[in-house]
């Protein structure tokens, strides 16, 4: 299914569909789509510090499966420098976010500077984290709380 990805400055067509540049008339089609959507032309760089504004949850989730370009990113070392699971909607998911941790650790390959988690875990996660990484400067624990 074609979605219809390719996007076109606005100034380039006028309310008829025609190209301002050349005169020529465009077909629908064409003008609206094309076969890779725009974030494929994104320098890896650039496409990397978007991905870096996502948490660890999405970035394991849902950016890696976008897809082979965002995949090989979020396997980027310096993507997991910094790792935080500290949402509340992780109290009742314990077993899933410990998977997603140990997860996110192994990605960043002993890089890791900053990681906090909240809410689950134990001493056998604290110490998978520790264990791997060497550059770890801030490590930020809170145990589960009672919510109102």
């Amino acid at each position: 299914m074609n979605t219809g990805w390719k996007i076109r400055a606005a100034a380039e067509f006028s309310d008829s569909g025609r190209n301002m540049n050349t005169g020529s008339e465009i077909p629908a089609a064409e003008a609206v789509a094309s076969s890779s959507p725009p974030w494929m032309e994104l320098p890896l760089d650039v496409t990397a510090n978007i991905l870096q504004r996502l948490g660890a949850e999405e970035k394991l989730c849902s950016a890696q499966q976008v897809c082979a370009t965002w995949w090989n990113v979020c396997k980027d070392p310096a993507l997991w420098r910094v790792i935080d699971f500290s949402s509340t909607k992780q109290i009742d998911c314990a077993a899933k976010y410990t998977a997603m941790c140990r997860r996110a650790v192994d990605r960043s390959r002993g890089q890791l500077t900053d990681f906090t988690i909240q809410y689950f875990g134990d001493d056998k996660l604290m110490e998978y984290i520790a264990d791997r990484s060497p550059n770890l400067k801030c490590l930020s624990y809170q145990d589960r709380v009672q919510l109102e």
